[in-house]
């Protein structure tokens, strides 16, 4: 039995155990009444199934909580630490970008949940409506995937979604780090399908480039060195202290200096 079949069962086990959080003890009309509606979770998430939500839920607290609640599950039920991490491995598991959203009308929508949590934007975060479908794409984040890293807040690796550009990917990354001065250039790093080679482009920052799976972003910039560089002093001294790191490369080369003297005066 794999992990994520550890997963439902338990949950399987609890939602037996606990019948009142169950849909079939409550009527579609009677959820509508009391304020809650019924959403279904599809595709790479580990749980699986149709759910009670509050009708005031956004997308990003539902998925939260149910979240919550199957780690609440998985301590409550399991003393094996080992099992526990593997558990925790496999809820981890799923992606933040690329869910559809899909109402009983027929209307579709793209949540960015990781968007959402950078920028409090609640466009990425839609409301739940009755009878919602929440669809998680495959997590395979080591294909498909695009990285950022230079003179910006937040580098990493992001999962790629179909339509993505530099915008987004700056976006995602926080925006341009400010302690940086004219950032206004991007390398693009592009393999080939076969991996066998590698294309190297610059682009400016404003251009609204499509990002292809795979692609690594470099912003561009001087390195800063206005940092808060400090030498710590300790041992035999008068006052041990945290001394700028300018004063004390000057008492070294004093220090320097005066041995070379005594050398000379020795010869």
């Amino acid at each position: 039995m794999n992990i994520k079949s550890v997963i439902c069962f338990l949950v399987l086990f609890y939602l037996t155990a606990y019948p009142q959080f169950t849909q079939n003890q409550i009527s579609k009309s009677d959820m509508m009444d009391i304020g809650t509606i019924s959403v279904t979770i599809g595709g790479s998430f580990p749980l699986n199934g149709t759910y009670p939500a509050l009708i005031s839920e956004r997308v990003d607290a539902f998925v939260s909580r149910m979240y919550a609640e199957a780690v609440d599950l998985i301590i409550t039920m399991n003393t094996d630490p080992d099992i526990y991490r593997k558990l925790k491995l496999e809820l981890d598991n799923f992606a933040l970008r690329g869910i559809k959203l899909k109402r009983a009308t027929g209307e579709e929508l793209e949540v960015d949940l990781q968007k959402f949590r950078l920028t409090g934007e609640f466009a990425y975060n839609p409301y739940l409506k009755n009878d919602d479908v929440i669809i998680f794409p495959a997590n395979d984040i080591s294909r498909n995937f695009f990285a950022v890293s230079g003179a910006v807040n937040f580098p990493g690796t992001f999962y790629f979604v179909e339509g993505d550009n530099l915008s987004d990917a700056l976006e995602l990354v926080g925006g341009i780090n400010s302690s940086y001065n004219d950032v206004s250039n991007v390398e693009v790093s592009r393999l080939s399908y076969d991996g066998q080679s590698e294309t190297k482009i610059n682009i400016g920052i404003d251009e609204e480039f499509p990002i292809q799976r795979g692609d690594r972003f470099r912003f561009l910039a001087f390195e800063n060195q206005k940092r808060n560089f400090s030498v710590t002093v300790i041992g035999e001294v008068n006052i041990p202290e945290l001394c700028p790191s300018q004063e004390i490369i000057q008492r070294y080369i004093k220090l320097f200096n005066l041995v070379m003297d005594l050398q000379l005066m020795h010869r």
